[in-house]
């Protein structure tokens, strides 16, 4: 009898708005400085600041997307709602990496959200962070 009781209860908050499952939406980027079509972007989305932005197994989301444009528009789809940071990198080779020189300085253009960027190391979570809370919400920035 108790177990019913509780299956009416949560149905019931279910039902009427009271416990509702997590929001999802769509995340549109919109990525400026690709110089030649060429290639594939990759992108990172981390909802933690552990391994941003380039321990790829701790990202949340991963997608790799074919360059077709000097402006590139990308769409996340059933992101949930929550904060963020995201880091893009023009793999012109498309061997899967953000190739680098002998001293580790990338040698194809990268990105993160907020155009957050470091001197000497690659930006931090919190310099990258933003809140996601809109349907359909835009985010620009540019890759160098």
């Amino acid at each position: 009898m108790k177990s019913i009781a509780l299956v009416i209860l949560f149905i019931y908050a279910v039902f009427s708005g009271f416990v509702r499952p997590a929001e999802k939406a769509v995340l549109r980027l919109r990525l400026s400085g690709i110089h030649t079509i060429k290639g594939e972007i990759l992108v990172t989305v981390f909802n933690q600041a552990n391994g941003f932005p380039s321990k790829t197994k701790n990202a949340f989301k991963i997608l790799k997307v074919p360059v077709s444009s000097n402006n590139q528009y990308i769409e996340i789809k059933d992101l949930p709602f929550g904060k963020y940071a995201i880091s893009a990198v023009h793999d012109e080779n498309s061997n899967g990496i953000m190739d680098v020189n002998i001293l580790g300085i990338p040698k194809e253009r990268y990105g993160a959200s907020n155009n957050a960027r470091n001197t000497f190391s690659p930006p931090s979570f919190d310099d990258a962070a933003f809140v996601f809370s809109k349907p359909e919400q835009v985010l620009a920035f540019v890759l160098k």
